[in-house]
């Protein structure tokens, strides 16, 4: 290698922040109140076939066509207006209605009319079991299952009635509590409960009567569990995110609720899960009260919380809703922190400045860019170069006060352009300068 050959090589790009391809980092863009989101909490999610999304919060049901918000709110004395700004869950159903449970009454909102039908509890025995709604599902039969705070309720929309069902001392067949917080049916039309006393597998509708098989305890534990989410994977697991005892699933071959997460993991997590949702590639999800853990097909945990001065991490630890879109992004709500959304499309990139927070580039203005094994070598013309080994995540600074003009690598070697000063020869295997122009240490900026 010639001096010719050298400098034929020497190139400027004129002030950017340096951006390199690495494996996709979990960052989020950010929804909140300052953007039209009628209030911080998001309690629910939902996306419609339009492809529209739908947010409970604790001020008002928002819609979303990804630009602008409608908010609905309760009107005093407008019966089609929707019933409570509490709200907690959202629904879909087939025929296009959005079904929207609150603190106060349920609600059929249809969107060709813009008008909401409320269903109440009342003394009618066809009527709601209660009006407080923690979930809403349509079966596979066309039937609106809801849960409530003392009860399950059927909805027949044929009818326009309600079948309301309760748990029963006397009877181990009924469903395992009235405190129904989850329902889920899974791809083989098994519908399962989730409650605060337990989980229940529906078997029958004998007469009127529905049949239930209950598992409520882990491990023949005397502490009922109090069941928060159901998911199914990909392998048709039933996975549980539970109250107090983590992320659960039910062994088929077994018939018992087992704990999820290898040995290992189960003190990495939080015991208290709100959310399951599994991605696109099969990694799950899992939302707490104290940050979002994600656990890819290899067992494999990354967890994720707020980073104050990172304006791309999670907006608060509190997690409420996880949903995954037609798209594949995640919508992540929070308690007070809005929504965060990650979308694998768009974080394919590491980005590297000097405003930075994670990854602070030492200059804006890069002059070079080489790569040797797992090493990047990034020249700046004011502030030396900048190492980042991509297997480590980790960035080393370099003759601080130089301005770099130009790098090659020739084989373990890294020769050096710089203005006024001369070429230098870094050995990177041994961390050395092979001619005395400049200093033979690293030094952190």
């Amino acid at each position: 290698m010639n001096l010719k050959q050298f400098f034929l090589l020497i190139f400027c790009v004129a002030s950017y922040n340096a951006v390199f391809s690495q494996a996709p980092e979990i960052q989020f863009n950010h929804v909140s109140t300052s953007k039209g989101l009628s209030q911080s909490s998001v309690i629910a999610i939902q996306q419609d076939k339009l492809g529209q999304m739908w947010f409970g919060t604790r001020d008002g049901l928002n819609k979303y066509d990804g630009n602008s918000f409608t908010i609905y709110r309760n009107i005093a004395e407008d019966k089609t207006s929707i019933s409570n700004n509490d709200i907690l869950s959202i629904l879909e159903d087939k025929d296009g209605f959005i079904w929207v449970g609150t603190y106060n009454g349920l609600n059929k909102y249809d969107p060709k009319t813009n008008t909401f039908t409320n269903y109440f509890h009342n003394n009618k025995s066809n009527s709601l079991s209660n009006n407080t709604i923690w979930a809403i599902k349509e079966m596979s039969n066309g039937e609106i299952w809801i849960g409530t705070s003392n009860g399950l309720s059927i909805y027949n929309k044929t009818k326009d009635s309600f079948t309301n069902v309760f748990h029963q001392i006397k009877s181990s067949q009924s469903i395992s509590g009235n405190h129904i917080l989850s329902i889920l049916e899974t791809k083989d039309q098994t519908i399962w409960i989730g409650t605060t006393s337990g989980l229940s597998k529906f078997s029958n509708n004998k007469n009127g009567y529905y049949v239930f098989k209950n598992y409520t305890t882990l491990n023949d534990n005397f502490s009922p569990l109090s069941i928060q989410d159901l998911s199914e994977s990909r392998g048709n697991k039933l996975l549980i995110a539970s109250k107090n005892n983590g992320v659960l699933f039910f062994n088929t071959t077994k018939n018992k609720i087992e704990k999820y997460l290898p040995e290992n993991l189960q003190n990495e997590v939080s015991k208290d899960i709100r959310q399951l949702v599994f991605d696109d590639k099969e990694a799950l999800w899992i939302g707490t009260y104290n940050g979002l853990h994600i656990l890819d097909k290899k067992k494999k945990l990354r967890t994720l919380k707020n980073q104050k001065n990172n304006s791309k991490s999670l907006s608060k630890n509190s997690i409420k809703s996880i949903l995954k879109d037609k798209k594949g992004s995640i919508w992540i709500g929070t308690y007070y922190g809005g929504l965060n959304i990650w979308d694998d499309e768009n974080v394919n990139f590491i980005n590297f400045s000097e405003a930075g927070n994670t990854k602070k580039l030492s200059y804006n203005v890069v002059s070079s860019i080489e790569n040797y094994e797992k090493k990047l070598f990034i020249g700046t013309e004011g502030k030396g170069i900048n190492i980042f080994d991509t297997k480590t995540n980790e960035l080393k600074y370099l003759l601080p006060d130089t301005n770099v003009k130009s790098l090659f690598v020739n084989k373990s070697e890294l020769w050096i352009g710089t203005f006024n000063k001369g070429i230098a020869i870094f050995d990177i295997e041994n961390n050395t300068f092979k001619n005395d122009k400049e200093t033979k240490k690293f030094v952190n900026y």
